[in-house]
């Protein structure tokens, strides 16, 4: 019994084959793939350089900070708190 099923069934809980999950989920054929790939990097190189460098910077303006992205609310809670904090008493 491998250490991951003995600690599933130490809490009572049904385990399952992975391939069960995959069942109703749609696989694209290599053919399919291949060609949603061509459409794509045609699409990207028949657009205008400018436009691609307008949209990449449009991005980098609505980039959420690295601290909010990787770490969540927390850092924002603790800029708060310390914010209140700093602020008189009235």
């Amino acid at each position: 019994m491998p250490y991951k099923s003995m600690v599933v069934n130490l809490f009572n809980i049904k385990t399952f084959d992975n391939t069960s999950l995959l069942k109703g989920v749609n696989r694209l054929k290599s053919n399919d793939y291949v060609s949603y790939i061509t459409k794509t990097v045609v699409t990207h190189l028949q657009t205008p350089k400018e436009e691609r460098k307008q949209r990449k910077n449009e991005k980098k303006l609505h980039k959420e900070p690295f601290a909010y992205k990787w770490f969540g609310i927390l850092p924002y809670s603790m800029k708060a708190s310390i914010e209140m904090m700093k602020r008189p008493k009235k």
